[in-house]
């Protein structure tokens, strides 16, 4: 049964800040935080698989989703972000809670918790992409005009408010959001609807703060940002993207992908697992008591896997006509390791 979504706004010293929860307030907490330029509607797919007796707030980060712009024409760091989860905190008069946060909200999940140590229990990191942290001081110059520079040479159009910016067919709208941030249509759909608003006919336009394009990231040394995050001892669980992992998103922060540089032995990295699975078992009823390890969909962190066996029909025309011939492990069973291709 999916679980009962609320929303409403918490009051904050420069607007308001917009919530989205799923289950039950008397359930332990768990505090959702999107990634740049995001809202909320991210986290609705996975709370749907993940457990009912937790109480699920995700919250919208200023300038983002639903929630009030910061006040304009300052400049935005990692730090403003800060603030705001103190105030949902606050607001829920939460002793302990689950952090659960996606890239950008990673960052900011660790500079809360060094900021209010002891306040978080546990930590899940989807895709916590660390470069956007790591300067070395050879790039401290690159850095600075990476953020200052050009917040001061874009300045007009990066306060702009949003009544003057560019209007969208809706569809124009979704393949901008499908193209930029790699979204299906369905996600897309949840996405946009929660970051525009009606201009007239036919026609919408974005509501995000155009400053969080650009919030500035503190700029710790390799060794410096290391030696911070592997001091801090709350339990944590990292799930990374292969993908961040071939873009290079990690080569300044290789601890991130070493559960040993972690001296409090407190952070763990899920182990994709496949599974062997001998159909005379299945026959013999071992598996009734535990149907899930048959079925893929059931381990939401998609690090499990059983192979499909494979009946291959081979003509012998397509043979003779050398379309194996590069290919020759096709016509091999032996060829195939995990004995399931026939």
């Amino acid at each position: 049964m999916p679980l009962n979504e609320n929303e409403w706004y918490i009051e904050a010293p420069w607007g308001r800040i917009c919530i989205i929860a799923w289950g039950d307030c008397l359930n332990p907490p768990v505090l959702l935080c999107h990634g740049s330029l995001d809202s909320a509607a991210t986290f609705r797919p996975l709370v749907a698989m993940l457990p009912e007796n937790f109480y699920y707030i995700a919250m919208e980060f200023p300038g983002n989703g639903k929630s009030d712009w910061f006040p304009p024409g300052l400049m935005l760091s990692s730090y403003d972000l800060v603030y705001p989860i103190a105030v949902v905190v606050e607001h829920f008069r939460w002793q302990k809670f689950v952090y659960m946060a996606h890239s950008f909200g990673t960052i900011i999940g660790k500079l809360y918790n060094l900021s209010y140590p002891g306040k978080i229990s546990k930590v899940i990191n989807l895709d916590p992409t660390p470069n956007l942290l790591t300067v070395p001081a050879d790039e401290f110059s690159e850095w600075y005009h990476f953020y200052f520079s050009k917040f001061y040479e874009k300045y007009e159009t990066l306060n702009t408010p949003k009544e003057t910016g560019p209007i969208y067919t809706y569809q124009e709208a979704i393949d901008t959001l499908k193209k930029k941030r790699d979204l299906t249509d369905e996600l897309a759909a949840a996405t946009l609807e929660r970051i525009s608003e009606p201009v007239c006919k036919h026609m919408i336009r974005f509501t995000f703060d155009q400053r969080m394009k650009l919030v500035t990231r503190p700029p710790f040394s390799p060794d410096s940002l290391q030696s911070l995050f592997t001091s801090i001892p709350t339990p944590t669980l990292s799930i990374i993207a292969e993908q961040s992992i071939d873009n290079g998103r990690y080569d300044r922060a290789l601890f991130k992908l070493d559960e040993k540089a972690f001296p409090l032995k407190n952070y763990s990295i899920p182990t994709p697992t496949l599974s062997i699975i001998a159909e005379q078992s299945i026959d013999n009823g071992r598996y009734d008591r535990a149907l899930f390890k048959l079925d893929e969909k059931a381990f939401p962190l998609k690090n499990y896997s059983i192979p499909t066996p494979t009946l291959s029909i081979i003509a012998e025309q397509s043979i003779d006509n050398g379309r194996y011939d590069r290919a020759l492990f096709k016509l091999d069973e032996k060829a195939f390791p995990l004995k399931n291709y026939r």
